[in-house]
């Protein structure tokens, strides 16, 4: 099937869906939607990625300083795109009841850590000093670990997009009574009553930020806790700051 036939099937099915709703064999339509149209963005930029990755692994002859740059923006910019579709295509299966949960393959303390390493870079790239502290033997029954470790890994970027440089950002775990309580504490401004109300409502974290991806990152990151039985939240710390939280049932 050519990009053209992919197309015009992806507008078919979702002008059905419209129709029709989402019950149903309407919601087997959206799956099967949202797989042809993750299917079709991800590909260029996986394509990108790939050659961007081929430079800069390249042997031979030093790159040029320039060259070298602009492949790692090229990189690191598919990369975030590629995060982009893949959050929007769940958030939209969530919305829709569609939602699957993989059975658990890694230990909760190295999904942690996957996302904190994920996460590095960028605190790094704005001088943010990035901290985690996690206690041995944390649960992993319940835990989808890829959907759990890109939770954690919007929390830390929004944390990290709010704490200004020489900052802190602490990603930390807790084993509760009846909670598994994952937080990210940044170091940005005491946020008012209606920041905290609004913080996991993708269209309010979209209009506010002008950027999609904030928005839909933490909005998938509650569906993802909801999934689980659990619950999200955002709240002041003292004197400044802002902890975002996901608190899971044990």
């Amino acid at each position: 099937m050519g990009d053209e036939d992919r197309e015009q099937k992806a507008i078919a099915l979702f002008e059905r869906v419209l129709r029709e709703g989402t019950g149903g064999e309407a919601a087997e339509r959206l799956d099967d939607l949202m797989g042809i149209a993750s299917h079709d963005l991800r590909s260029p930029l996986a394509n990108i990625r790939s050659y961007a990755g081929m430079i800069l692994a390249g042997r031979g002859a030093p790159l040029d300083p320039r060259v070298k740059r602009a492949a790692q923006v090229i990189a690191k910019n598919a990369d975030r795109g590629l995060r982009q579709i893949d959050d929007l295509v769940d958030l939209i299966r969530a919305e829709a009841g569609l939602l699957d949960l993989e059975p658990p393959s890694l230990p909760t303390i190295e999904v942690l850590r996957l996302a904190f390493e994920e996460a590095r870079p960028s605190a790094v790239e704005k001088e943010i000093v990035l901290t985690w502290a996690a206690p041995d033997g944390l649960l992993a029954e319940t835990v989808d670990a890829d959907k759990m470790r890109r939770s954690l890994r919007a929390l830390l970027d929004e944390g990290i997009r709010r704490t200004p440089p020489g900052g802190e950002v602490r990603l930390v775990a807790e084993s509760r009574a009846e909670e598994l309580y994952l937080a990210v504490e940044d170091a940005g401004p005491r946020p008012s009553l209606e920041e905290t109300t609004r913080a996991f409502d993708w269209e309010e974290q979209a209009l506010a930020s002008r950027r999609l991806g904030v928005g839909v990152s933490l909005a998938l990151c509650q569906a993802v806790a909801r999934a689980h039985g659990g619950r999200t939240g955002m709240a002041p710390r003292d004197p400044t700051g802002a902890v975002w939280y996901i608190a899971l049932p044990r």
